[in-house]
């Protein structure tokens, strides 16, 4: 049995955790950045929340709002640069998995002058700023990960780091901030969750923690993917507050999981859907989930058979659902798909996958899913 973990982040969930827990900001220090994007912390309440726990506090603190989706490196050390400005002793992140990543990075790099912004896929010489992260989807799990995925701006690919320093000194967990999102994000934020989930308990690193993990999550989204495409057609603002909270607490378990496992060849090859056309990630990686279904059930038919029971409905019921929530219009050529294959040549995330992946697999999927 191997029952090998590390995730050193506290977290403090609830409704107005943010608020009833001001006193453990003023144990990091008396200034702050907020690296976040220009909308929706805003717009869910986090962002205010998060101002009015430090104004309690009496800690000083500066908003950088210019992260968006899939965040560049050269915008973390920009953030980096502003936060040595001012004098920040740690970091916020508000967001979904894109703040939170940068906030990471910007930890280090605040840390390391002298880091250029390539450094960050490298090694530094002194310790990241400690950080809080508030997350506002429920998808990511980046509040307890120490991953970090960013695009390099010299190739305009997406590339992660991680390391023992990269994990959130505290991070706050507050369904209510996931409220304001529309139905196509939760969507895709669901989405992420379950791939997190699904792939980590067939990955070739998953253990007995992570298959914990996953199984838990798992039986929550089974029915709730189910309860969410009901609403198909509701911009989101009809969404029940219990299902919200449901698809919150998952992603945190399946964040719990990959930060075990790691992810598979699944989300190896969404980063060019969401790369050259703009596929939203979790859609992005859950259009590869089938395939890595069939191939988890030969792989591994004990373990798969517990998947199947924790689900609640039976697997075709389930692929079609998922089918139909990351339909997607994308076409690539064969010229195309041949181009991709050398980025993918000695891949980690295919070695995880259970079987291992290989170049040919991924051409054949491409065609088959693409062509």
């Amino acid at each position: 049995m191997n029952f090998d973990m590390y995730m050193p982040a506290r977290v403090i969930s609830g409704e107005d955790c943010v608020l009833k827990n001001s006193g453990k900001l003023r144990q990091l220090g008396n200034q702050c950045l907020i690296v976040t994007g220009k909308h929706s912390a805003k717009a869910c309440g986090a962002l205010d929340d998060v101002i009015q726990a430090l104004e309690k506090e009496n800690i000083g603190y500066q908003v950088f709002d210019e992260v968006t989706q899939n965040p560049y490196v050269s915008t973390c050390h920009k953030a980096g640069s502003v936060a040595r400005e001012i004098g920040a002793q740690f970091i916020i992140g508000i967001g979904g998995g894109s703040p939170l990543d940068a906030a990471k990075a910007v930890a280090v790099f605040t840390a390391n002058p002298q880091l250029p912004p390539e450094g960050i896929y490298g090694s530094w010489e002194n310790k990241a700023l400690p950080f809080v992260l508030v997350g506002t989807t429920a998808g990511t799990g980046s509040e307890v990960t120490a991953v970090s995925v960013l695009t390099n701006d010299a190739t305009g690919q997406k590339k992660s780091f991680k390391c023992d320093q990269t994990y959130a000194a505290l991070s706050f967990g507050d369904p209510k901030y996931t409220y304001s999102l529309n139905y196509d994000f939760t969507v895709s934020t669901a989405l992420d969750a379950l791939c997190h989930s699904v792939e980590g308990l067939f990955a070739a690193h998953g253990n007995e923690v992570s298959d914990s993990y996953a199984l838990r999550a798992i039986s929550i989204l089974g029915g709730s993917l189910i309860q969410l495409y009901m609403h198909k057609g509701d911009s989101g603002e009809h969404l029940p507050h219990t299902l919200r909270e449901r698809l919150y607490y998952a992603s945190l378990y399946g964040g719990l999981v990959i930060n075990i496992t790691g992810t598979t060849f699944c989300h190896a090859l969404s980063y060019i859907l969401t790369e050259d056309y703009h596929i939203s990630h979790g859609k992005a990686c859950a259009v590869f989930l089938a395939e890595y279904i069939r191939r988890a059930e030969k792989a591994d038919p004990q373990k798969y058979a517990r998947f199947e029971n924790v689900l609640g409905q039976h697997m075709e019921t389930f692929l079609c659902l998922i089918r139909e929530m990351s339909r997607m219009d994308v076409k690539m050529t064969p010229p195309q798909i041949e181009d991709y294959l050398p980025r993918f040549k000695g891949n980690a995330n295919f070695q995880n996958t259970p079987g291992i992946f290989t170049l040919e697999d991924t051409k054949r999927v491409l065609t088959e899913l693409f062509a």
